[in-house]
């Protein structure tokens, strides 16, 4: 049975099958998520025998205050979300309402990673 986590690398992986050039903004206030979503994403690629044409397939602001608990944090949060709204499509997850708002701010897609590997494009 696979969870929101799983259904998350496998829609990253589809969408470096489909654009190898493809590279994903990472916004989170967890520092071990990128961490252990490289290393997810690099194991997937693998397993499906997906190469990559880019060397970084993650992206972070390396200068991002995580604490959601402070001024800046807040700042690096609306930061965060005006460089996702940006971007060419959001894949997130079902609890998150900061990758959907971002998304309809400029009407671009947003993808839900569901369990089981169902998935909404809204």
């Amino acid at each position: 049975m696979a969870n929101i986590w799983e259904a998350l690398i496998g829609l990253l992986v589809n969408a470096v099958r489909d654009s190898p050039d493809t590279v994903f903004f990472l916004s989170t206030d967890e520092a071990l998520v990128a961490f252990q979503l490289e290393k997810d994403l690099t194991r997937g690629l693998a397993d499906a025998g997906v190469t990559p044409s880019t060397g970084t397939l993650i992206r972070t602001r390396s200068d991002v205050q995580r604490s959601r608990h402070s001024q800046e944090g807040m700042l690096d949060a609306v930061v965060d979300w005006f460089l996702l709204a940006g971007s060419r499509s959001i894949i997130g997850n079902v609890q998150s309402s900061f990758g959907y708002s971002a998304s309809a701010r400029n009407g671009i897609r947003y993808t839900v990673a569901y369990p089981h590997t169902r998935l909404c494009n809204m």
